[in-house]
């Protein structure tokens, strides 16, 4: 299906006439319905329920399913927008980072999307604890707390969503460790390619092994050999 093109479907005979009746259709994947019209109704009416991704139907009464009636009822579908998430970041220990999920295009409807972390050479304790994860759907005017399912809900009409996932300060000497965020099972948007499904950021520790070593007087480790 190409957005923009109609697709006809086969005429259908009404079983009974003088008698209301309802069509029911479902879009096709990765489309919602968005609008559904009816003409050659005679003196009866068109009732529609619109469903989103969920499709629609529409009740004729009637009066418009009568004999000699040529109803052709037009269910329009949009293509869904695609859900993706970037901006990898680096950070210092105790900073938070900041990455944003982006839709390809604005949505009548709220849209829900799963965000999970992964760990690399990070662990749990690397970060804050469950809560200190937020989201914004304001541009950063207000964030609020991750979900401990995960699950985030975009207002319809926003396309860019914020989320600060803030980093701990352990006082250990240790390399850079990494932490990735990805989402999946959207409602009423589509994932991107695999690749825009998952964001990797650094964090760069505030005590490395050098600064250890300077302070002890000695900036280059002095290798002892046995015996």
């Amino acid at each position: 299906v190409t957005a923009g093109t109609a697709v006809t479907s086969q005429s259908e005979a009404l079983l009974n006439v003088n008698v209301a009746t309802t069509i029911t259709e479902s879009p096709p994947v990765g489309f919602a319905l968005q609008s559904i019209t009816c003409t050659g109704l005679g003196a009866g009416t068109a009732t529609p329920t619109i469903n989103g991704i969920n499709g629609g139907s529409v009740l004729l009464s009637a009066a418009a399913a009568v004999s000699g009636n040529n109803i052709v009822c037009t269910f329009t579908n949009v293509r869904l927008p695609t859900i993706t998430i970037g901006t990898p970041v680096t950070v210092a220990e105790g900073t938070a980072t900041q990455n944003v999920i982006t839709l390809s295009a604005a949505s009548a409807q709220a849209i829900t999307v799963t965000l999970g972390t992964t760990f690399g050479t990070a662990a749990a304790a690397d970060i804050g604890a469950a809560g200190t994860q937020t989201y914004s759907t304001d541009g950063g005017a207000t964030f609020i707390p991750v979900p401990a399912s995960g699950i985030l809900t975009i207002p319809a009409g926003v396309t860019a969503v914020q989320v600060r996932t803030v980093t701990i300060d352990d006082l250990l000497t240790e390399l850079a460790e990494t932490f990735s965020l990805n989402i999946s099972a959207p409602t009423g948007a589509v994932l991107g390619a695999a690749a825009t499904q998952t964001v990797q950021n650094t964090i760069t520790a505030s005590d490395p092994a050098t600064e250890i070593q300077a302070a002890l007087g000695a900036t280059t480790p002095t290798v002892v050999s046995p015996g």
